[in-house]
């Protein structure tokens, strides 16, 4: 069985990562996106 408390911290990490995204992505478009290998491959790995 899974441990709840470890669950928790790895969904925390997720939601963590995926505000990062979005702050690094706001207002650009995929094209930009593309266009920037560093900011696409950080975000799509």
């Amino acid at each position: 069985m899974r441990e709840p408390v470890r669950d928790r911290d790895r969904l925390e990490h997720i939601v963590e990562a995926i505000d990062r995204i979005l702050d690094n992505t706001d207002f650009k478009s995929r094209d930009e996106l593309e266009a920037d290998n560093l900011r696409y491959y950080g975000i799509i790995r």
